[in-house]
């Protein structure tokens, strides 16, 4: 498989205003420029494919631990998404990304799993998940890329194989540039 540079042009995104920044293919467009969007988010459309990432600053969860982050955050964001069955394939704590120091101030967690929209639909749409937990600024950062919608393990696994390699470069060039923002 070719790896994300050469399979999607990549284009460094300025977020909230330059605060934040992130890699993305240039396929992803400001979904801001079609709709309004709430001023915690940032959500990109990819107009090649159904791909989707929402950028999204919440409130620091001080009663949720680090260990029970990723079910808590993935189940939540099923929640809001309205999905009838939510299936978790795997968590991890991100340790050697420099450009996010992990310490007991900042904490960043990988995780992933498949979301089904509606009970009569076979579809289901794989979701990776990364959390930056900065309790130090009261805050979250939730990075969400929402797949290509599929139905069977052959067509799901080449869609999980893709959204891996864009989810970990665009977690890899994530970069907080002004922490301003959260104060």
């Amino acid at each position: 498989m070719a790896d994300c540079q050469t399979r999607f042009r990549m284009v460094r995104v300025p977020l909230f205003g330059g605060a934040m920044a992130c890699d993305l293919p240039d396929t992803f467009k400001d979904v801001s420029t079609i709709r309004q969007v709430p001023d915690n988010q940032e959500v990109f459309m990819d107009m090649s494919s159904e791909r989707s990432v929402v950028i999204e600053i919440v409130e620091y969860q001080e009663t949720v631990s680090d260990g029970d982050a990723a079910r808590f955050f993935f189940c939540d964001l099923a929640k809001e998404n309205g999905a009838t069955e939510v299936q978790r394939t795997s968590s991890f704590i991100w340790k050697d990304e420099p450009q996010i120091p992990v310490s007991k101030q900042f904490v960043v967690i990988v995780t992933g799993g498949v979301q089904q929209l509606c009970q009569n639909d076979p579809k289901r749409i794989p979701v990776q998940l990364g959390i930056i937990r900065l309790p130090g600024h009261n805050a979250e950062i939730l990075i969400s890329l929402y797949g290509e919608p599929c139905d069977g393990e052959q067509d799901a696994s080449k869609v999980e194989n893709e959204d891996s390699v864009l989810f970990n470069r665009l977690i890899g060039t994530f970069v907080i540039t002004h922490f301003s923002l959260f104060e």
